[in-house]
């Protein structure tokens, strides 16, 4: 049976591991750099996430767009690649977002930004 000062040392062994030893709490930030604001429906656009030096180890980015309907990504980045294209399917309002890895086990956010699909010819 163990006695509460038994239990003291593995309470200050579990809080230092889960609140400051072992976790990596970096807030991770960048930019999505889209050459050219006007995306037109069915064609393929270049986009870039660029972060802050400090940041240059994020990696396995994740690329989305909401709605998915709107497009979809090729050339996802696998290992520190940064550049993905996006074929635009349909039209409307959206947000793209990326999110990585940075010293820790789960994805986070890194950046988004609102994109506007227009119609050929407009």
């Amino acid at each position: 049976m163990l006695y509460p000062k038994q239990l003291y040392p593995l309470l200050i062994m579990f809080a230092f591991f889960c609140l400051g030893g072992s976790c990596d709490h970096t807030v991770l930030s960048g930019k999505i750099l889209i050459p050219d604001d006007n995306i037109i429906s069915g064609e393929e656009v270049a986009m870039e996430l660029v972060v802050p030096p400090h940041l240059a180890e994020i990696q396995r980015l994740m690329w989305e767009v909401e709605p998915r309907s709107l497009g979809s990504f090729s050339g996802e980045g696998k290992g520190r690649e940064r550049k993905v294209i996006f074929k635009a399917k349909a039209t409307g309002s959206g947000t793209v977002s990326v999110s990585g890895f940075f010293k820790q086990t789960n994805p986070q956010p890194i950046a988004s930004t609102a994109i506007n699909i227009q119609e050929p010819g407009q």
